[in-house]
């Protein structure tokens, strides 16, 4: 509870900082799966003045969308380890089994020359073009238009999401992409209007990583149980994979978050009086001690 109520009040102060710089409205996206509990908590604070929308974005989609030239094809395979998986590769860059059959089996070596010779290149950025409108279909479902300002809410950490598609939003559609979270730790600067919670700006790099390495029960409490998506409709509809874990640990999750939401819908009110020390850095240090308390110490005697 008091993490993300801390997160949805900082996230609507930025979104108006960031409306106040740009003199435009801002339109705040909450990233789907992981940022559907962030959204409820933050419209529940906001009361509606602000109405948010949900995208549903994925490491895989965003990376789809890219793949303008040679170039950005090249920098997807040298970027992967050695694994073999031609399979995966090929999956990412948009190529049918037919064009898979016709590869045969090839390493991976082998396989990101052939995929770069120039009628690969061609069909490849064709249907990452097309990939790419659908994918804008998706947010302008959401009341997006081109020109538009908008932010990218999720829980971290890094920000791959944004790397991938804010090149694309931006040059091709016009829009201005900020990206923030409630952890953040870049270990290489990517130059992107990027935020955390807690970022650099409040803990060193071994602070940031310690919080980053067991925040699966986090993101757990965070989501809702449906498939990541793989791919839109042309009318932005999502396309998802099949859902994960279900039953019990879906049951368990309904109601922890339905505790979250009622710790922010009666949080205002239980404050008389705010402490003369409760200063605009409180809600922040309140959110980290007790992301620390639930990540190392997630026992009932503590």
């Amino acid at each position: 509870g008091p993490v993300m109520q801390a997160f949805g009040a900082w996230v609507r102060d930025e979104a108006q900082a960031m409306s106040d710089r740009l003199g435009r409205p801002v339109k705040i996206l909450f990233v789907l799966r992981d940022g559907y509990l962030p959204k409820q908590v933050f419209d529940l604070l906001d009361g509606g003045t602000e109405p948010s929308g949900a995208i549903e974005l994925s490491r895989f989609t965003a990376r789809r969308a890219g793949f303008v030239d040679a170039d950005a094809i090249r920098d997807y395979l040298a970027a992967q380890s050695r694994h073999e998986r031609t399979d995966v590769l090929g999956r990412q860059l948009g190529l049918s089994r037919e064009e898979m059959h016709k590869l045969g089996r090839k390493s991976q070596v082998e396989f990101g020359q052939s995929v770069l010779s120039p009628s690969m290149v061609r069909g490849i950025v064709a249907r990452s073009a097309e990939f790419a409108d659908r994918l804008f279909a998706h947010f302008q479902a959401q009341g997006v238009e081109q020109g538009d300002a908008v932010m990218l809410v999720d829980l971290g950490y890094n920000g791959t999401v944004q790397n991938h598609v804010a090149p694309l939003l931006e040059k091709r559609f016009g829009l201005s992409v900020a990206g923030r979270y409630l952890l953040l730790r870049e270990e290489q600067h990517s130059g992107l209007d990027k935020k955390g919670l807690i970022d650099a700006r409040h803990c060193d790099l071994a602070g940031l990583q310690a919080l980053c390495g067991p925040i699966a029960p986090v993101e757990q409490l965070c989501t809702i149980p449906q498939g990541p998506v793989v791919d839109y409709g042309r009318d932005g509809r999502p396309i998802r994979k099949g859902a994960g874990a279900k039953g019990a640990q879906n049951e368990i999750r309904d109601r922890l978050q339905q505790a979250c939401l009622a710790f922010a819908r009666c949080a205002a009110g239980a404050v008389v009086r705010p402490a003369g020390s409760y200063g605009e850095e409180a809600p922040r240090l309140v959110a980290l001690g007790a992301l620390s308390r639930l990540l190392f110490m997630p026992l009932a005697a503590h």
